[in-house]
């Protein structure tokens, strides 16, 4: 059982490779509809309140991230029965040093997606093939390649269990988190 209360030990759970890598981010789309999509965490730095995420430039969700910087974040372990939602501000890299060296730290074939002619959601008269996997040093590639940092401002936690539901919410105040518990 973790410390629902304890910053370190949710920020020790979100960076477990057993349970909360894929997330749900929600950002507000068109007329204000909020707009849902599963997303690969690959960083969590607690002392910077972040969680890192990659997706393509040309990907909506930058543009509406331009927008309104605001999003939601929402984990889940089946296996733990651990729910996370965090509410962030996020900040995008684009050709930056941020972006340089998450490109470098991803596996060649992770690249593939961003050596795309289409842009993600794009029209498309039939499937197009994979593209090549392109070397660290392909700057077409590397231009479709953003890392979104969401630094949290707050973590409402739930945690299930047939003995005893639990939760709490944590808030960052600008100079420390603030915890409480709360009902399920």
């Amino acid at each position: 059982m973790i410390d629902l209360t304890s910053v370190s030990e949710i920020f020790a759970f979100l960076n477990r490779e057993d349970g909360f890598r894929l997330l749900s981010m929600a950002s507000l789309g068109p007329g204000f509809f909020p707009e849902s999509r599963l997303v690969v965490r690959r960083r969590v730095d607690e002392s910077t309140r972040s969680i890192h995420v990659h997706t393509d430039v040309r990907s909506p969700k930058i543009a509406q991230l331009q927008t309104d910087p605001r999003l939601t974040l929402l984990f889940y372990d089946p296996a733990t029965r651990i729910q996370v939602r965090c509410r962030a501000v996020a900040s995008i890299h684009i050709e930056d040093g941020i972006a340089h060296d998450a490109w470098l730290s991803i596996a060649p074939l992770n690249r593939v997606m961003y050596a795309a002619v289409e842009s993600p959601g794009q029209m498309v008269e039939d499937h197009p093939p994979m593209p090549a996997i392109p070397e660290e040093d392909d700057l077409v590639a590397f231009r479709h390649f953003a890392v979104i940092v969401c630094y949290l401002t707050e973590m409402d936690v739930l945690e299930l269990t047939a003995d005893q539901n639990r939760r709490a919410l944590l808030r960052w105040t600008g100079s420390g988190w603030e915890s409480a518990k709360l009902a399920p």
